[in-house]
């Protein structure tokens, strides 16, 4: 029909031209709300993992460790931070990593993701908190990591989900907080 056909069928049906064509289904769609910037000047908001995003135990894991050891928490402690800084600067993998670790510790086939991701949970409040946060802000995640955790964290459901703009993971940069360089990075 043409299209003095269609608005007269408009017209004595009572309805809207743009609803006999359907063409409310092809408005163009609305564009995302622009992200917000604070008064001091945010625009972007990086997350840490342990300790902001998730709460890890480590006194438990310490504690389980020590007793599958049979030595003291303290010197569980003392073998972990001996090795933080190279497997979170990357310097080291996973497979080293447990080996040194389980070596320390008298253990043979160590496996610190079993103790790490059985001792690990989601802050209360934390996934609305990001929900926000990546609706008003651009977000991303920054944080010591040993290889491969933040991906088996998101897999797991532990890192709430959102558009992350940029994820700076130590392990996979060489660089761990505190130093300066990793936030240059990021």
């Amino acid at each position: 029909p043409s299209v003095f056909t269609v608005a007269a069928i408009a017209q004595a049906t009572g309805s809207a031209v743009e609803d006999l064509l359907d063409l409310g289904s092809r408005s163009p769609t609305t564009t995302a709300p622009a992200k917000k910037r604070s008064k001091t000047g945010v625009t972007f908001v990086y997350l840490d993992i342990n300790g902001t995003v998730v709460r890890f135990g480590f006194h438990k894991a310490f504690t389980e460790l020590a007793q599958a050891a049979q030595m003291s928490i303290d010197m569980v402690e003392t073998f972990f931070w001996r090795h933080y800084d190279p497997i979170n600067c990357g310097q080291m993998t996973m497979e080293e990593f447990n080996a040194a670790f389980g070596k320390d510790l008298g253990i043979e086939g160590f496996d610190w993701n079993q103790y790490y991701f059985s001792n690990v949970e989601p802050i209360p409040g934390m996934k609305e908190l990001v929900e926000w946060v990546a609706a008003n802000y651009e977000v991303g995640i920054l944080t010591n990591s040993m290889p491969g955790s933040i991906d088996a964290l998101r897999q797991k459901g532990l890192i709430p989900e959102a558009q992350y703009a940029a994820v700076v993971d130590s392990s996979k940069i060489g660089l761990i907080k505190p130093d300066p360089r990793i936030y240059e990075k990021a």
